[in-house]
């Protein structure tokens, strides 16, 4: 990525300290993970949010493996859009913008997170842990995303608008870390956000329509659906496990047990409603 233009560079060193500062402070005062770092709020595993396997991931050599090919489908109506008046950004975001509710293609649920539960050992990490978040016209792209933790968050300012990103473990009351951007231009890298298994939901002080979620793992075996709600974990070790599904409209986390075999891949088939 290229570096911002120079009449930047001053405010992003700006932004970068401050965010530094943010990280110190919500270490601190933030929503923790599992380890117990941090203080805080847990995650609500009522709310979906456990996901964190229950004994530590180990990378091994796999002498078989399988794979899991599969669909999310929408279950019920999915919810209305909703339109925000943009106000005093409008000339640089539009008059408004449209939120919306669901990402759905012939009856599959885009945008949900599944993950293999009670994984032990298998496939190794990527090698890549480095994901990005940006502001355009005052809405975040993409909207839900899934990594390896750790990684780290560059948030991008794609806008020459006023934003404040706040990041809070979905179940907590305090966010981890807030930076300011000022310009388009700006990038500001963040440790925190994708420091420990879990989700964190991404919000704009001054756009609160502007939501993100980024759901981040201890093991490799996690997935996100497409338009079409369907995934693919690959590599999988044969044995028994449960599938695991989550989304930001999700009325509950679907759980459902699959078989996988070696050489070949087995097809599932879950069903979520949103609100």
């Amino acid at each position: 990525m290229s570096l911002p233009p120079a009449r930047h560079r001053l405010l992003l060193l700006l932004a970068l300290a401050a965010a530094c500062r943010g990280e110190e402070g919500g270490a601190g005062t933030g929503g923790g993970g599992r380890d117990g770092k941090g203080g805080g709020t847990t995650d609500s595993a009522d709310g979906g949010i456990a996901i964190v396997t229950r004994t530590a991931y180990t990378p091994a050599p796999l002498a078989q493996m399988g794979g899991i090919e599969g669909v999310v489908r929408l279950d019920g109506a999915a919810p209305a859009d909703s339109t925000h008046q943009v106000g005093r950004d409008s000339a640089r975001c539009g008059a408004r913008v449209v939120e919306r509710a669901v990402q759905q293609q012939g009856g599959g649920l885009g945008e949900a997170v599944v993950w293999l539960d009670d994984v032990r050992s298998g496939k190794p990490h990527p090698e890549l842990r480095r994901i990005e978040l940006s502001h355009e016209r005052c809405q975040y792209a993409p909207r839900v995303q899934v990594t390896s933790a750790p990684s780290t968050l560059n948030v991008l300012n794609d806008d020459r608008a006023v934003h404040v990103t706040t990041v809070t473990h979905v179940g907590a009351s305090k966010p981890v870390v807030s930076i300011p951007f000022t310009d388009d231009g700006q990038v500001v890298p963040t440790e925190l956000a994708a420091r420990t298994s879990g989700v964190v939901e991404v919000r704009c002080a001054q756009h609160p329509w502007a939501t993100a979620y980024i759901a981040s793992f201890d093991h490799p075996y996690y997935a996100l659906t497409s338009t079409d709600g369907r995934f693919r974990l690959d590599s999988v070790p044969p044995g028994r496990y449960t599938i695991k599904v989550w989304h930001p409209r999700g009325r509950q986390v679907v759980s459902q047990p699959v078989q996988v075999g070696a050489g070949g891949a087995v097809t599932v088939e879950a069903g979520m409603a949103v609100k």
